[in-house]
C-alpha cells in the first residue's frame, strides 16, 4: 500500500514489490538512489573544468565572469544548504530528495541552453541551490531509511560517489576533443549530462519509502510500522520506535547557546574535529583545484581538452 505515492519497496533479487514482508535489503534500493544525488555533485565540479574553456571562448567571459560563473555554486550551495534542514522537516525526506532532484536536473538545463553570461549564471545558482539541499537531504534520509549498524557506510559512500563524479565528468570533458563535439554542442552536450542522475532519481520516486522517523515525528506512527516491516522485519519494528521516540525525545529537549558553544569536553572534541577537517578542506582550495586543474595544466604547455582532462585525472 504506498505511503504518499512513495511507500513500495523492491525486495532484494526480485522485480515485485513487498507489501508489509519483512526483507533484509529493502533499504538498499532507496538509499541507492538517494546517493545518486552525490554523482551530480561531483560530476557538475568534473566536468564544468574541462568545458569552462570552451564557454569563455564561445561568450567571450572575462575572467571576472570567469570566476564568478564558477565559484557562485559554493556561495549558493551554503544557503541551499541552510535550507536542506527545513525543507526535510516540513515537506518530508521523500518529497525533499524529489525537490532537490529537480532543481539539480533544471541548473544543467540551463547551462546547456545558455545564450549567454546571465542565463549561465542562472543555471550554475539553481545548481549551486541544488548542490546545497542535496549535501542535507540525501545523507539525512540515508541514513534515517537504512538500519543502524550500516549508517556511517552509507555516508561514507555519498562521499565516493562524489569523486567517482569527479572522475565522470573529467571523462565525459574528453568528448570535447572527439569530431562533432567541438564547439558550442561539445560543452553544452557534456555539460547537460549532469542532469541524467536527477531525473532518474525522479522517475523512481514511487519506489521510494518515506523515512520512518519523519512519519513518527508528524504523528503518523502506522505508516513508519509499515516501512519498518518492510525494511527491517516485524521483529524489530518495536525495537526501532523505541529508538526513533528517543532520539525525537533528545531531539526536543531544551539547548540553549551554553552547550552549543561550550559544550562538554568530549563533544567539543568531537565538534572542533568535524568542523575542523570540513574547514581545511575548502580552505585549503582544494575544490578550487578541480575547477582550474586544465587551466592551470594548459598555462604549463599541456594542449587539447583531452590531455589536460587526463593529466588532471592523474
Amino acid at each position: 500500500m504506498p505511503l504518499d505515492g512513495a511507500g513500495l519497496v523492491y525486495e532484494a533479487g526480485s522485480g515485485s514489490t513487498a507489501k508489509g514482508s519483512p526483507s533484509s535489503h529493502a533499504y538498499v534500493f532507496p538509499v541507492a538512489v538517494v546517493a545518486a544525488t552525490a554523482l551530480c555533485l561531483g560530476y557538475d565540479a568534473g566536468v564544468m573544468s574541462g568545458a569552462i574553456g570552451p564557454i569563455v571562448e564561445d561568450f567571450g567571459l572575462t575572467e571576472l565572469q570567469e570566476g564568478i560563473v564558477v565559484g557562485c555554486i559554493n556561495l549558493v550551495a551554503a544557503f541551499g544548504a541552510l535550507l536542506g534542514g527545513r525543507l526535510a522537516d516540513w515537506k518530508g525526506r521523500v518529497p525533499g530528495t524529489m525537490i532537490t532532484a529537480s532543481v539539480l536536473a533544471a541548473g544543467p538545463v540551463f547551462v546547456a541552453l545558455a545564450n549567454g553570461f546571465w542565463m549561465l549564471l542562472q543555471g550554475r545558482l539553481l545548481t549551486g541551490v541544488g548542490v546545497g539541499l542535496s549535501f542535507v537531504i540525501a545523507p539525512l534520509y540515508g541514513a534515517e531509511i537504512a538500519p543502524q549498524e550500516i549508517r556511517a557506510v552509507i555516508i561514507s559512500v555519498t562521499e565516493i560517489l562524489i569523486n567517482v563524479g569527479i572522475v565522470l565528468g573529467y571523462l565525459s570533458a574528453e568528448l570535447l576533443d572527439v569530431r562533432g563535439f567541438e564547439g558550442s554542442f561539445g560543452w553544452r552536450f557534456v555539460t547537460g549530462l549532469a542532469s541524467v542522475p536527477a531525473l532518474w532519481i525522479l522517475c523512481c520516486w514511487r519506489c521510494l519509502p518515506e523515512s520512518p522517523r519523519w512519519l513518527v515525528q508528524v504523528n503518523r506512527r502506522e505508516e513508519a510500522e509499515q516501512v519498518l516491516r518492510q525494511s527491517r522485519g516485524c521483529h524489530l519494528v518495536h525495537q526501532e520506535l523505541l529508538a526513533i521516540d528517543e532520539a525525537i525525545s533528545a531531539q526536543k529537549a531544551e539547548v540553549g547557546w551554553k552547550q552549543i558553544l561550550c559544550p562538554a569536553p568530549r563533544v567539543f572534541r568531537m565538534l572542533l574535529a568535524g568542523v575542523g577537517i570540513s574547514f581545511f578542506q575548502q580552505a585549503s582550495g582544494s575544490e578550487a583545484i578541480i575547477y582550474y586543474t586544465p587551466i592551470m595544466l594548459k598555462d604549463l604547455g599541456v594542449e587539447g581538452h583531452a590531455s589536460q582532462n587526463r593529466a588532471a585525472m592523474a
